[in-house]
């Protein structure tokens, strides 16, 4: 008697389908991962910063000094010491490179742009300023707002998280027209909620959303050329000029 014998045969697109689904959950997980690490790393940066800030011998030097920018000179210091570890000396995938004069040029357009319309903005809105800068001389302001804050966050945001997040730039998103990568994103959006910290400044809770909006505007602005340039440099650019345009006209509010 001949038997048949039949063999159950996987179908081929069973097998495609089976093997796409665990490359998909591996793939987000690896995103997920990425995004949380970075956002730790932030983080971590912001709370050993105001530790070490906080170190008696340091905060009697501040008293003495007050034009001394500490704070912002330990973010820095640890933002860099990070950078330099992560890039294993690489330090050029991270952002610190010279920039081409072009896009010098598109950044200083930008943050002009951007910081005259946002400082106008808020000229129209019931925002507070700062008590602990209004007895700063402007030399403070130039040295503390301007330059320091500027170089010191940007290291921190568009320089470190950032530059961790680099791997994942080819997910994008369109926001006005704009492809905005999700680097671009995570690092605006840490950069503007890092200043809900102004709350333990008493500084009142509708100036402080203000901040954080504008402050993601601004990431946005920074990281985008940022990316295009490869250096860290457009996005001091623009979040310096923010800062300055920022300070003029809200002189005008006085």
């Amino acid at each position: 008697m001949n038997r048949t014998q039949v063999v159950s045969r996987p179908c081929p697109d069973t097998k495609i389908a089976s093997g796409v689904a665990p490359d998909v959950a591996r793939r987000k997980m690896k995103v997920t991962l990425r995004i949380f690490l970075s956002l730790f790393l932030g983080l971590f940066v912001l709370i050993l910063s105001s530790m070490i800030s906080s170190i008696n011998v340091l905060v009697l030097l501040r008293k003495s000094y007050s034009w001394l920018p500490l704070t912002h000179t330990v973010m820095l210091t640890i933002s860099f010491i990070l950078i330099y570890l992560l890039s294993k000396g690489k330090i050029s995938i991270y952002g610190l490179r010279m920039i081409e004069i072009k896009h010098l040029k598109q950044s200083i357009l930008a943050g002009s742009v951007g910081g005259i319309i946002v400082g106008g903005l808020s000229l129209l809105l019931p925002v507070s300023g700062f008590d602990f800068m209004k007895e700063f001389s402007l030399l403070q302001v130039v040295i503390f707002v301007w330059v320091c804050a500027s170089i010191s966050e940007e290291f921190l945001t568009r320089g470190l998280v950032q530059g961790f997040l680099a791997p994942l730039t080819k997910y994008r998103f369109m926001i006005f027209n704009f492809h905005i990568s999700l680097p671009i994103l995570v690092g605006a959006l840490f950069f503007g909620f890092m200043h809900m910290g102004l709350l333990t400044m008493h500084v009142d809770k509708f100036t402080v959303f203000a901040v954080v909006f504008f402050g993601i505007i601004l990431g946005i602005i920074a990281g985008y050329y940022r990316e295009i340039s490869g250096s860290i440099i457009s996005a001091i650019v623009v979040h310096m000029l923010f800062n300055v345009w920022g300070t003029i006209l809200g002189s005008l509010r006085r």
